[in-house]
């Protein structure tokens, strides 16, 4: 059986008197993938922000890689999300001044790899994900599917262990 790589349990966090997670509980092994399914308003994406540790809970016990998030202090917790997590926010969340081959880049630039890294990196996925023709241009130029592939690119051009992905196929 594969070791669990992601874990939650007992959360419960509460937006003024509105209860949104009550109890949730998750455990993810290396290579799995999760789903998770919900009405809207349901707490679903609250729930990814709290086991990504952007939010934290009011209680309860998120763990990755055997490590406490709840413990770990806010720059440990933006370390762990830049280089071992990725992201696909609800609406993509690319940076408007940048262009897509500058937005996929995003996360090597913030680790400090080479220039030659990068180039490599970013050409193939803009390969791979049929983006050619946007490498140079600007997110209020592209479709939401253009706008959406961009967002998948950067969240896996690191190499994350875990992508977290909010409605990805949503455009």
């Amino acid at each position: 059986m594969a070791e669990t790589l992601l874990s939650c349990y007992d959360l419960s966090l509460a937006y003024a008197e509105r209860q949104v997670l009550a109890g949730a509980e998750m455990a993810v092994s290396l290579g799995e993938s999760v789903a998770i399914l919900g009405v809207s308003g349901s707490g679903k994406s609250t729930f990814l922000r709290v086991v990504s540790g952007i939010e934290l809970p009011d209680s309860g016990v998120v763990s990755f890689d055997g490590r406490s998030l709840l413990k770990m202090s806010d720059v440990e917790r933006s370390a762990l999300r830049l280089s071992r997590f990725g992201f696909v926010f609800q609406f993509g969340d690319l940076v408007p001044e940048l262009t897509v081959e500058e937005n996929i880049a995003l996360p090597l630039e913030f680790l400090g790899r080479s220039r030659r890294e990068i180039r490599s990196a970013v050409d193939d996925l803009i390969d791979r994900l049929r983006l050619e023709g946007c490498a140079k241009r600007r997110p209020h130029t592209l479709s939401g599917g253009e706008r959406q592939r961009t967002a998948v690119a950067r969240a896996v051009v690191h190499g994350p262990q875990v992508v977290f992905a909010d409605e990805p196929t949503g455009s």
